[in-house]
């Protein structure tokens, strides 16, 4: 048990939920930015680039480009 008296577990399933919500909205703006700008490629670097599919870039993207 952590010193503020919640479990590890606890704060690891809030922390896996902010990351999703992270990755999510990132996912919703680049996708604005890309219908706005119009880029080849958006090229995305260091520790949020790690997650790989864990991110939800990709899924969050497509999902915002959907009419």
């Amino acid at each position: 048990m952590s010193p503020a008296g919640r479990t590890t577990a606890e704060i690891i399933a809030e922390a896996l939920e902010c990351y999703e919500q992270l990755t999510h909205w990132l996912g919703v703006g680049l996708a604005d930015m890309c219908a706005l700008l119009d880029p080849e490629v958006i090229v995305i670097a260091g520790g949020l680039a790690e997650g790989g599919q864990e991110a939800g870039l990709v899924g969050a993207a497509d999902l915002a480009r959907q009419p």
